[in-house]
């Protein structure tokens, strides 16, 4: 049973190739292209409660220069740190 103003997030890729995390309600699922969420090993798309969690999420599976900057992490960008 879905609730009428449940909230949730989110990993998308948005039109400038970065990573993002999305708010969500039931009702913004057709303004999404629905290819463009992050879907796991069982082609699901990934959901999660927090904002918070899915931030996490995004720093542990992917690497600084791939997120939209107000999601990255400082700590993450040193763990993912590349000489050039």
């Amino acid at each position: 049973m879905r609730l009428e103003n449940e909230v949730y997030y989110k990993v998308y890729v948005g039109l400038d190739d970065l990573i993002h995390v999305v708010c969500m309600q039931w009702f913004d699922e057709d303004e999404y292209d629905q290819n463009r969420f992050y879907y796991d090993e069982k082609g699901e798309v990934v959901k999660f409660p927090t904002e918070e969690s899915a931030i996490e999420f995004i720093n542990k599976k992917f690497k600084p220069r791939y997120i939209n900057p107000i999601h990255r992490r400082i700590d993450n960008c040193w763990k993912h740190m590349e000489l050039d």
